[in-house]
C-alpha cells in the first residue's frame, strides 16, 4: 500500500478548491459494506469524483482514514445510501 492510497494523504487534482468526503452505507455497487469516496469541487464549479474508493465492513474504519481536521455534515438522504459527508 502506498501513502497515496490512504485517504488522509490523497492529493486533490489541480484546480480543486475543496474535497468532500462521502461515506456510503451499502450502496448498490458495494452492497456488502461501506464505501468512502472523495468528491472534488473545482474552480469552474464542477464536482468530480475521485476514481479511487475505499471499502470497509464498518464505517468507523473509514472515519479513521479521513484527513485530520475534517468536519462531519449530516443530511438525510432519501435514498439512504449516503451515511455522512465530511468537509
Amino acid at each position: 500500500m502506498t501513502e497515496e492510497s490512504i485517504p488522509a494523504f490523497r492529493r486533490p487534482p489541480e484546480g480543486a478548491l475543496m474535497t468532500i468526503w462521502v461515506i456510503y452505507d451499502h450502496p448498490k455497487d458495494y452492497p456488502t459494506g461501506y464505501v468512502l469516496r472523495a468528491q472534488y469541487c473545482l474552480r469552474d464549479g464542477k464536482i468530480v469524483a475521485d476514481p479511487i474508493a475505499w471499502y470497509a465492513s464498518h464505517p468507523d474504519q473509514l472515519r479513521a482514514a479521513l484527513p485530520a481536521g475534517v468536519i462531519r455534515f449530516y443530511h438525510p438522504d432519501p435514498n439512504r445510501y449516503i451515511l455522512e459527508t465530511w468537509f
